[in-house]
């Protein structure tokens, strides 16, 4: 029997959930917003082509989700505010305690990858793309 061994280490810390594992001797870093990011995007696309959310620097990011894509040869599609560090709701498993009460929230942007002025705007952009387009 072939034996896989996945060691997690979760992290809480301002910048997110962030988990970390090795995979056959190799270092993996999930980031929490990123992974809603990239959920979310996905689930927006309509079509059939590669999905990439991609962060855009916030506060002060003078480009627009347009031109990050673009220096990636991706298409821009839309554009999201991912809000950090939500208040930490109770444990749920066999009840909700904490019905009612706001977690995680997100901004969609109308037309968010032209936003560019020097204000926080979105912090991902929506990016479709060939496959490979990454490097």
């Amino acid at each position: 029997m072939t034996a896989f061994w996945l060691i997690l280490v979760v992290t809480l810390c301002s910048a997110g959930v962030e988990v970390t594992a090795t995979c056959y001797g190799y270092p993996l870093v999930y980031n929490f917003y990123d992974m809603l990011a990239q959920s979310t995007c996905t689930a927006k696309f309509s079509g059939s082509d590669n999905v990439w959310a991609l962060r855009r620097t916030c506060p002060g990011g003078t480009k627009s989700c347009y031109q990050i894509c673009a220096e990636k040869t991706l298409t821009c599609f839309q554009a999201y505010h991912v809000y950090k560090n939500p208040p930490i709701l109770a444990e749920n498993s066999n009840s909700q305690p904490d019905q009612g009460v706001p977690g995680l929230s997100m901004y969609s942007y109308d037309n968010g990858c032209d936003f560019s002025h020097p204000g926080c705007g979105p912090n991902y952009c929506c990016c479709s793309g060939p496959d490979g387009a990454l490097g």
